[in-house]
């Protein structure tokens, strides 16, 4: 018969099994999110479509313009220099990356909900704390 102790080190074992497969699973999920997005391709074809040159990139990014090539040599590109680039060529990137993910926005309706719901438990949490305040004055 099983104790308290095995159940824990099976729990254990369960749990550090499922970690790992949900981080690999989150691994090759961002991994296809990164394949779809292609984010310099898509500042390349903004330049093309723009006839912007890659010297003229970096002027506008106040940076040497080899920094502009090994950006482009790069498969990802930081934040910041995205919404630098995005008000340079005033095209939202941020927006085309949003519709290209697999996510939905809550409908009004959801978000009411939860809204309610958070009220509620405000509400809770505030009856909680004074039980516990006129429970430690006793």
């Amino acid at each position: 018969m099983a104790n308290r102790y095995d159940i824990v080190i099976i729990s254990h074992d369960l749990y550090v099994f499922l970690i790992k497969k949900l981080y690999i699973s989150l691994e090759l999920f961002k991994r296809s999110i990164m394949e779809q997005l292609a984010i310099i391709s898509m500042v390349r074809r903004e330049l093309n479509r723009k006839n912007i040159s890659g010297a003229e990139l970096a002027r506008a990014l106040k940076v040497n313009p080899s920094s502009v090539m090994g950006m482009f040599n790069r498969s990802t590109l930081q934040v910041q220099r995205l919404a630098e680039i995005s008000e340079f060529l005033r095209y939202n990137f941020f927006r085309e990356i949003a519709q290209k993910l697999p996510f939905t926005e809550p409908d009004s309706s959801e978000i009411a909900a939860l809204q309610d719901r958070v009220k509620e438990l405000e509400l809770e949490v505030g009856i909680l704390r004074q039980t516990i305040r006129d429970l430690a004055g006793r």
